[in-house]
C-alpha cells in the first residue's frame, strides 16, 4: 500500500442561522463526502492567501476575517468507499467570520457541489474526517447555535436524526405509536416518548457517566422504567444542548454495538471506530 501525505489550508464558519458551508468532493479519498472548503498552497504562498484563493474558487467567498488557526494531523485508513488506504492529512483549519453568501462555482475539478447544512441536521455519516475535526474545533472554540439549550421536542428530534445516521439502526414501535424505539442491529439503545405530557429520550449510558450527568443536570435523571444504573432519561432544559444529545446517542449506540458478538457488529466508519479505541 502506497503511503500518501496531503497538506492543505481550510476554513469553517457558520452563518446567522447556524448553517455551515461545505463542499461535496468529486475525487480523492473523500469522494462523495462532505468536506471543508480549502486546498493546497502554491509554492511560497502564505496560508491566508491560499485560503482566500481556494474559497473564491470553490464557493465564491472573497472576504472573511480569521478568528483563529488550528493545526490538524489526521491518519485516515479507509476511503469513502471503505477501501484500505494509508493517507495522512495535515494542515491548518481557520475559524472564520464570513458575511457573504456562498455560490456554486463551475469548473472546480475536485468539488461536485457547494452545500449549506444546518448543524442540527448535518449528516455526520457523510462527513469527511477533516470536516468532523473542523466541527470539533468549531464547537470547542467557535460561537455557534449548537450551544443553545433545547426544549423536549427538539431533544427528541436531534436524538432521532443522530441515531438514524448510524450504521444498521432501525426505528420501530413495539410499545405503540407514541413510543419510538431505536435499535442497533436488534438491541435497543434509544427510546423517545412522553411522560405526563413532557417529551423525553431514554438512552443506554455508562454507569459512571450516568451518575455524573444526573448530578450535574436537573434535566437528566435515571432511566424511566429502565435499569437506573445503565440508562438515563433526558428532558429539555438548561444544559441540554445539541452536541450533548448527539454525543449521548453515539455513546449509547457504541455501548450496545460493543456488546454484540463480533460477527454481528455493524461495520463502523473511521470516526466511530476511533471512538471505540479510546
Amino acid at each position: 500500500m502506497v503511503a500518501v501525505e496531503h497538506h492543505g489550508v481550510y476554513g469553517i464558519w457558520t452563518d446567522q442561522r447556524g448553517a455551515i458551508v461545505v463542499v461535496r468532493k468529486a475525487r480523492g479519498p473523500y469522494t462523495g463526502l462532505l468536506d471543508l472548503p480549502g486546498g493546497s498552497p502554491e509554492l511560497g504562498e502564505p496560508r491566508e492567501a491560499t485560503l482566500r484563493r481556494e474559497l473564491a474558487e470553490e464557493c465564491g467567498i472573497d472576504a472573511f476575517r480569521v478568528r483563529s488557526w488550528h493545526a490538524v494531523d489526521l491518519e485516515v485508513d479507509r476511503d469513502s468507499r471503505g477501501q484500505p488506504i494509508d493517507f495522512r492529512h495535515r494542515g491548518e483549519i481557520a475559524l472564520l467570520d464570513v458575511d457573504q453568501v456562498p455560490t456554486r462555482r463551475r469548473g472546480v475539478e475536485d468539488v461536485a457541489d457547494v452545500e449549506l447544512h444546518d448543524l442540527a441536521t448535518l449528516p455526520t455519516a457523510e462527513c469527511s474526517p477533516l470536516l468532523l475535526e473542523g466541527l470539533r474545533l468549531l464547537t470547542a472554540h467557535g460561537s455557534t447555535t449548537r450551544g443553545d439549550d433545547l426544549d423536549g421536542t427538539t431533544v427528541q428530534q436531534v436524538a432521532a436524526r443522530a441515531a438514524l445516521e448510524l450504521p444498521e439502526v432501525t426505528l420501530g414501535h413495539p410499545f405503540g405509536p407514541d413510543h419510538d424505539v431505536f435499535k442497533a442491529v436488534d438491541k435497543v439503545f434509544l427510546m423517545a416518548t412522553e411522560v405526563r405530557g413532557e417529551p423525553l429520550v431514554t438512552l443506554k449510558c455508562d454507569p459512571e457517566q450516568a451518575r455524573a450527568l444526573c448530578q450535574e443536570l436537573e434535566t437528566v435523571t435515571p432511566g424511566y422504567h429502565m435499569n437506573k444504573r445503565h440508562w438515563v432519561s433526558v428532558r429539555g432544559g438548561a444544559g441540554v444542548t445539541r452536541e450533548l444529545v448527539a454525543e449521548l446517542v453515539v455513546d449509547a449506540y457504541l455501548l450496545v454495538v460493543e456488546g454484540l458478538p463480533r460477527h454481528r457488529r455493524p461495520v463502523l466508519p473511521d470516526h466511530l471506530r476511533r471512538l471505540t479505541e479510546r
